[in-house]
């Protein structure tokens, strides 16, 4: 009886997270989606509209579910669409739900299993010849992608022909059409051009650029996504010391910065140009630039050999946490920063504190 009394008044004086609370009439959605998908399919394209204006809705959950097989959701963009990777797809029914606030839910079924005509991209290869020859991409690279199609259908597909585009931040597509001819019925084919795509400078390492592939043929048309994955390092703090008097940072004082990070990108980096920064009024940074030698993936290193250097203004109180950053370009063209703090002096009981990570 306890319980339920705590959770009624619990819920009617705070409110549940977990609830939606709709703060004006809900309206409807559209949605479209495929009636049946074959169990090979690699991914599911979803569709939203307004039930009013027909206009796509940004922002929408979709989510598709499937016992312990596929449990996977994401958000419409501009375009009103979400296309979602799903694997190992068996025969039944894969729910398509799709929310968003003042919205009223959206529940529907896709079936899986055999379908008489389905085309869907099986697999494609990278090749960065333009950029680093590595065989990965990476950021600032141009490559092309050559894709291969499967028929899971029964019956040949003839005329196939196929359009990359993409709304990714960090990709954009260069040159994204090709013809695969004629496909029969569980059978694969190769465009006769590859995508040319590019990434952007900044793009963050691990981060999957999405594409749509928008295949066409006399036998019907589907969507499949393509999913090209950022090879780049990254980089976390580790640990910072100063070289200078008492090998400690103190008011009035002038030294170095030696700064140890490690690689948490998945790729290995060869160099990276560092520059030091710092918004505390009281840390002059007279020696912004850095370097960091060759860092292999969870590897880690310092700029022992290019440190920075600092100024501390003599009335700095001592116990100041001091935020500094430091933003990183590798040789490849990946960009990060990191940040990290540094206490000015030893702080006393009548010495004032912070800012702490949080910026108190």
């Amino acid at each position: 009886a306890d319980h339920v009394e705590i959770w009624m008044v619990w819920n009617s004086l705070m409110g549940d997270p977990a609830t939606e609370i709709w703060t004006g009439l809900p309206t409807s959605f559209t949605v479209a989606h495929d009636a049946a998908v074959a169990t090979g399919a690699g991914s599911v394209r979803v569709a939203v509209n307004d039930g009013v204006t027909g206009l796509p809705v940004e922002g929408a959950r979709v989510s598709l579910y499937k016992g312990s097989e596929v449990r996977v959701s994401g958000l419409t963009g501009p375009g009103g669409t979400a296309n979602l990777p799903v694997s190992g797809l068996t025969a039944g029914n894969l729910l398509v739900t799709v929310t968003q606030h003042n919205r009223l839910p959206y529940k529907g079924t896709i079936t899986v299993g055999a379908v008489a005509t389905q085309v869907a991209l099986s697999s494609f290869a990278v090749d960065d010849a333009a950029g680093n020859g590595d065989g990965l991409a990476g950021p600032g690279e141009t490559v092309d992608l050559s894709a291969v199609l499967h028929n899971f259908g029964a019956s040949a597909a003839t005329a196939v022909t196929a359009v990359l585009t993409s709304d990714d931040p960090w990709a954009s597509v260069v040159s994204g059409a090709a013809s695969f001819g004629t496909i029969a019925a569980g059978g694969d084919a190769a465009g006769d051009a590859p995508f040319t795509v590019q990434l952007a400078p900044g793009a963050p390492a691990a981060h999957k650029c999405q594409f749509d592939l928008a295949i066409n043929s006399a036998s019907g048309s589907w969507t499949s996504l393509l999913e090209l994955e950022v090879n780049a390092g990254a980089f976390t703090y580790v640990s910072h010391a100063f070289g200078g008097p008492g090998g400690s940072l103190d008011p009035g004082e002038t030294g170095t910065v030696t700064v140890t990070l490690r690689n948490t990108g998945n790729a290995g980096v060869t160099a990276a140009a560092a520059t030091l920064l710092s918004n505390s009024p009281w840390v002059d940074v007279t020696d912004d630039q850095g370097a960091y030698g060759p860092l292999a993936v969870n590897a880690t290193g310092s700029n022992a050999g290019n440190t920075f250097a600092v100024s501390v203004t003599a009335d700095c109180f001592r116990g100041h946490l001091a935020t500094f950053q430091i933003a990183l370009l590798t040789a490849t063209g990946a960009r990060d920063t990191i940040e990290f703090t540094a206490p000015v002096g030893t702080a006393t009981a009548n010495q004032p504190l912070g800012p702490d990570a949080h910026g108190y």
